[in-house]
């Protein structure tokens, strides 16, 4: 079937009686031409070679364009290209600027999760990689975050009008090439065009398009320019989303920052003073810094700061206080560490500080040393003896006749063997250089011909050893119900009658090189070595040698247990802390090893999730914009722009409603040069909307009374 030709002829406008044009045209139009082609309407023609004659007068302003107006008469524009510079800046800057601010602010103020102290060992609890702590205001940092959620819906316009140029080239092209079928139905070029705009309710209106039984063949251009919108609009609710999440997740909490001195201040740490380092034992007979002899009065001494040793013991010293530290190798008895008082710590300073401690670890020796009763059946000849050692034997509970006092402070009755201390009648000890209790640790020079210590004999420094070795033995009641009958059944002691027991115990004794750390108000953590000699056990030893009554108040305390396990244990803390008192009472302040001060901020918390979320979406937005603004730059051009205001709101506006050459031939940079307003201001025609009596409506064009 061949195809029907049709020639129309298309009359010009009616001319107007009322108004002549004021404008001198050397120029008039041709009548129109015919059709060449069926369906395809051709416009008026102009030919140039045809002139009218000049009017002599020009009375009125005509609405025609003349031919000159066909010609370029004016040069591009010198920012001609600046509407899409506009819309490729708003398009990718200022997200990128919010999303580069918010990175910002994070990066600069983000806190650790653990304050930064060199010497801390424990986590704060937080679970690395979930949160991340910023010293900024959540509140700002908040608002920050959801200008891109902001601006993103609102730049749906700007993305699809990035797309739009190259869909205007591409309907040129399809028509230039006679690709009928790719070209939109009047419908779908309505939708096109609504869907430049961004317009998500056109959106709407294209997929219920799609779902109409009755429809033309869509065109790639139109799903094309759908599919774009969809996916910015995609985008654009991952950034709501994320900022929507920025704002359930992010909360404000307290935070610890901690800042290192570079020099510490402060002095919680403890060692010798400066009158015990180098301290000649020798000159002091044989005891050491702890003692002050009097070599006027032969072995009598005193403590060098019985104050400090009898307040410290009590626990009410202004300086310095004893912490229990309980440690897993330690078994059979707990650290007790020197500390400086918890009144004298500054409040707000954390540090890490060295110091001393003892830890005495005993294990009941009864049935090793047969604890037993005398061979006498009389009750006042009664008593309990027991023998570990040819050095460490003796009588528990003899009667005053029996005990005959022969050297001052090696024995009390005959039954004691020499450096053994017996000062009440039930209580007896001595120290060993070894577990087995063969050889007494001698440190002093105690000979029992000297009646006392002498520093021509005493060990010097380099001989004492560290631990020491201490048995003992006694004669305790126990206290009435369940933990005293518990305690005279037990296998490892020697019940009398269910009301006293005797026992015997050996005890190792060390002192310790102490590093703590003090963090929140308690010790953090610690580690502890034995001390490399003897001089720092030996400064309570010395004293303890010769007498300390404190010790057989121990065991009285000790009485107090269960078991003779904790019996044991009991006391074992209590020589521990009797020596470290001794220890302490020539110790002096030392500066702390590390130092920080501790401030309380109020800080950001942020999920490290949604953080990303945020970031990721918005970096996706961004490289999809960008992705839009190089497709544009690369079409862009004079005949680009000019498609793109033909196939827009304005360019149909135009066509349909205006009468001047311009809207439909002369190439223009900017959709205002189609409307007639721009050559003459309030003389423009005015578009109204008319009624009909069977209920319809149709566009009209009025001319506005000057």
């Amino acid at each position: 079937m061949g195809v029907l030709e049709v020639e129309t002829e298309i009359p010009f406008p009616p001319r107007r009686s009322r108004r002549t044009s004021r404008r001198i045209s050397n120029f008039a139009f041709h009548n129109p031409s015919k059709h060449g082609r069926a369906g395809t309407l051709k416009f008026d023609e102009l030919d140039i070679n045809k002139a009218l004659p000049v009017p002599e007068k020009a009375i009125y302003l005509s609405r025609r364009s003349s031919f000159n107006s066909l010609i370029q008469t004016k040069q591009e524009p010198k920012f001609s290209n600046l509407a899409l510079c506009w819309t490729t800046f708003i398009v990718t800057v200022p997200i990128l600027g919010f999303t580069v601010a918010v990175l910002g602010f994070v990066l600069k103020y983000r806190l650790p999760k653990t304050p930064p102290h060199p010497f801390l060992v424990e986590s704060d609890g937080r679970k690395d990689g979930l949160i991340i702590l910023i010293d900024f205001s959540a509140t700002r940092l908040a608002f920050i975050a959801s200008w891109s959620s902001t601006l993103a819906p609102m730049l749906l316009g700007s993305l699809m009008a990035l797309w739009h140029i190259p869909t205007a080239c591409n309907l040129a092209f399809l028509t230039r090439v006679g690709d009928v079928q790719q070209l939109p139905t009047p419908h779908q070029l309505s939708m096109l065009v609504g869907l430049s705009a961004g317009s998500l309710d056109e959106l709407r209106k294209y997929f219920l398009y799609r779902i109409n039984k009755v429809k033309a063949e869509q065109p790639v251009l139109l799903s094309r320019s759908a599919c774009v919108l969809s996916m910015s609009a995609v985008l654009a609710a991952l950034i709501f989303c994320a900022d929507t999440a920025i704002h359930t997740f992010t909360s404000t909490v307290s935070y610890n920052r901690n800042t290192i001195r570079e020099e510490p201040l402060l002095s919680f740490g403890r060692g010798i003073s400066p009158e015990c380092i180098d301290f000649d034992r020798s000159l002091n007979q044989g005891l050491p810094c702890t003692v002050v002899a009097d070599a006027t009065v032969g072995a009598n001494f005193i403590a060098r700061d019985s104050g400090e040793i009898i307040s410290l013991g009590r626990n009410v010293s202004i300086s310095n206080t004893i912490w229990k530290v309980t440690a897993d190798d330690l078994q059979q008895g707990d650290l007790m560490v020197l500390m400086p008082q918890a009144t004298n710590a500054s409040v707000g300073v954390e540090y890490s500080a060295s110091t001393v401690g003892v830890s005495t670890q005993c294990i009941p020796s009864t049935k090793q040393c047969q604890v037993r009763m005398s061979e006498d059946t009389s009750p006042e000849d009664s008593y309990v003896v027991f023998n570990c050692t040819e050095n460490f034997r003796g009588v528990l509970g003899a009667s005053p006749d029996v005990a005959k006092d022969s050297v001052v402070w090696t024995q009390t009755d005959s039954t004691t063997p020499d450096f053994n201390v017996k000062l009440d009648r039930n209580f007896q000890y001595a120290y060993f250089s070894d577990s087995e209790m063969a050889q007494i640790y001698n440190s002093i020079g105690g000979s029992p011909t000297n009646s006392g210590s002498s520093g021509d004999l005493a060990l010097p420094d380099s001989k004492l050893i560290n631990p020491i070795h201490l048995a003992t033995a006694g004669l305790i009641p126990v206290q009435n119900g369940a933990a005293g009958e518990s305690l005279s059944a037990d296998a490892d002691v020697f019940s009398l009658g269910g009301s006293l027991i005797a026992y015997s115990l050996n005890c190792t004794v060390t002192s310790y090189d102490v590093i703590y750390t003090w963090v929140n108000g308690s010790i953090n953590s610690f580690t502890y070595t034995p001390t490399s000699n003897g001089s720092m056990i030996e400064l309570a030893h010395g004293m303890q040698a010769e007498g300390m009554p404190s010790l057989s108040q121990s065991q009285s305390l000790a009485s107090l247990s269960d078991s003779a396990n904790g019996m044991a244990r009991s006391f074992s803390n209590s020589h521990s802390v009797d020596a470290l008192t001794l220890i302490a009472s020539v110790m002096s302040p030392r500066k702390n090893t590390v130092e920080a001060t501790t401030e309380s901020l109020l800080v950001t918390e942020m999920s490290a999730l949604a953080f990303s979320f945020l970031i990721v979406s918005n970096l996706l937005y961004i490289i999809f914009g960008v992705v839009l603004a190089i497709r544009a730059w690369m079409a862009n051009s004079r005949d680009s722009r000019d498609m793109v205001a033909r196939l827009s709101v304005e360019g149909l506006s135009a066509m349909a409603l205006e009468d001047t050459i311009e809207k439909r031939v002369r190439r223009v940079d900017d959709t205002k040069d189609m409307f007639e307003e721009s050559r003459i201001g309030v003389a423009s025609r005015k578009v109204g909307l008319k009624a009909y009596p069977g209920g319809g409506h149709v566009m009209t064009v009025e001319q506005p009374r000057l």
